[in-house]
């Protein structure tokens, strides 16, 4: 729940933002001194159509991870791809390489909890799982 959470909720609050929407964004936080990276911000800013598409992604790739849950998991594997290269490029970029193993290491969670074939909603008066 808390791996859902961390990436639905971060999609959710770009989601009001223009520069995110713009893809603005993008440029704006690599051209920081904390979290930019020259080589990148140069790149981003000479293919705005590229850095709007990639924040575009970045938004539906937050907010859909939800769907890792359908299907009886069958979208878990895909999601957590799409994710853990996400978080890859990030360190790379941003230089957040320790989120490229906090987040991962909960993907093992996340698969099995996704993938149960025998999960149930507990209902009133239900005692405990058998």
């Amino acid at each position: 729940m808390q791996a859902t959470l961390s990436y639905a909720i971060s999609g959710i609050v770009k989601l009001p933002s223009e520069g995110w929407r713009s893809g603005e964004a993008l440029p704006g936080v690599l051209r920081t001194e904390s979290y930019g990276d020259p080589t990148v911000y140069k790149l981003a800013r000479k293919h705005p159509r590229l850095t709007k598409t990639v924040a575009h992604a970045v938004l539906v790739l937050e907010c859909s991870f939800p769907i890792a849950f359908a299907a009886k998991g069958a979208f878990a594997p895909l999601m957590l791809a799409c994710t853990g290269s996400f978080h890859l490029v990030n360190a790379r970029v941003m230089g957040l390489g320790r989120f490229a193993l906090a987040f991962p290491s909960m993907y093992p969670a996340i698969l099995y909890a996704a993938q149960r074939q025998d999960a149930r909603i507990l209902q009133p008066g239900d005692r405990g799982i058998k």
